[in-house]
């Protein structure tokens, strides 16, 4: 199992991945994520779990099913999130990680035609399962 480590720009949000897969890198179409540059990937029989010592934005728009977790003090977009619980799925912004891999070529995707269900379905066959913790909550979230 390879293990990356990451944090946003101030490290208030740091973050381990845990992946047997290697990185595929996903760069979406969205506005949201051309507008922050970010270079996506996830495993899902991989693991995430990210903590946060200063509070996380979450920022919601679109269908309104995925929380994009941006740190409060540096601005950084480390990770978008969508579920509840042992459910929580995520993907992880690439040039958040300590080697953000720059190498690597993304493959430009676009989600526009799905609806709620199609994207629900397809982040929970590909995301990583995430435990986020943050300190005003005292522990593990439902991200």
């Amino acid at each position: 199992m390879t293990v990356h480590a990451g944090s946003c720009h101030c490290g208030a949000v740091s973050f381990t991945y845990r992946t047997d897969a290697p990185l595929a890198v996903r760069e979406c179409q969205c506005s949201f994520c051309r507008k922050h540059g970010s270079r996506n990937v996830s495993d899902p029989h991989g693991s995430i779990e990210i903590v946060a010592r200063a509070s996380l934005t979450r920022y919601r728009f679109g269908l309104g099913i995925t929380d994009f977790l941006i740190c409060r003090t540096c601005g950084s977009y480390v990770a978008a999130a969508m579920g509840l619980g042992e459910e929580c799925r995520s993907t992880l912004n690439l040039n958040c990680f300590d080697d953000p891999h720059v190498e690597l070529e993304p493959e430009p995707v676009v989600y526009d035609a799905e609806d709620a269900g199609d994207r629900i379905e397809r982040r929970r066959q590909r995301w990583t399962p995430t435990r986020v913790t943050e300190p005003e909550l005292g522990g593990g979230t439902d991200a």
